[in-house]
């Protein structure tokens, strides 16, 4: 939904994005500010839609920040990777009881799912949720939570690396190795910017660092 022309006066600098990239890292994670990322960046906050979604979603995320914070400090995951529901749900959890329609609810390439994370059936079973007829623990917001940490935790373990592991959260393991295979380069960005991978991670990134930084929303 982050896709209106862009406003020329509420573009983030790659100088402005820097210095908001800085601030959004620390220890456990650098946040780049490369092109692809401050292409994203611009979506988010120099669209009238993606400001109008990442708004929302940031005011959302206020109900939740403290439970996934706790969650990925367990995992020993990055605080970072909270950016993720903002990508995948507007920190909503789509699909329960008197959300909103899905559509248009999520930045995220490819089918949606359902819940915070926005977990497909597949993999949602695969990480122990329960999804039937009677029964969707994907909107069972901590269930979805846990099931998110032990993806992303293997993710991560395999890769070695978070921007390729958040590719393949979006588009699967094998399609990461394949492109990383057939491009011979593990370098996340460029194979964004070869088309072999999509733009999620750097979405994931764009996110976290307005999510650190604000105050981009409100230029």
């Amino acid at each position: 939904c982050a896709s209106a022309e862009l406003v020329g006066d509420r573009r983030v600098s790659r100088d402005d994005a820097r210095a908001a990239a800085t601030a959004a890292s620390d220890q456990t994670l650098t946040i780049d500010a490369e092109p692809v990322v401050v292409n994203e960046v611009n979506r988010l906050v120099a669209t009238p839609e993606g400001r109008a979604f990442t708004k929302r979603a940031l005011e959302r995320m206020r109900t939740h920040e403290a439970f996934v914070n706790a969650k990925l400090d367990e995992a020993h995951l990055p605080r970072q990777l909270a950016a993720i529901p903002i990508v995948e749900s507007g920190y909503e959890n789509l699909g329960a009881a008197g959300s909103e329609s899905l559509s248009g609810r999520s930045l995220a390439p490819g089918i949606p799912g359902r819940g915070l994370w926005m977990f497909i059936p597949t993999t949602a079973r695969a990480y122990g949720l329960r999804v039937n007829d009677d029964t969707d623990e994907r909107l069972d917001i901590e269930k979805e939570t846990g099931a998110a940490m032990r993806l992303l935790s293997e993710l991560v373990h395999a890769f070695g690396d978070v921007r390729l592991a958040l590719a393949a959260y979006n588009q699967g393991q094998r399609h990461v190795h394949e492109a990383i295979a057939r491009e011979g380069t593990r370098d996340a960005w460029e194979l964004v910017r070869r088309g072999a991978l999509n733009r999620y991670a750097p979405q994931v990134y764009a996110a976290a660092i307005v999510m650190s930084n604000p105050d981009l929303i409100e230029r």
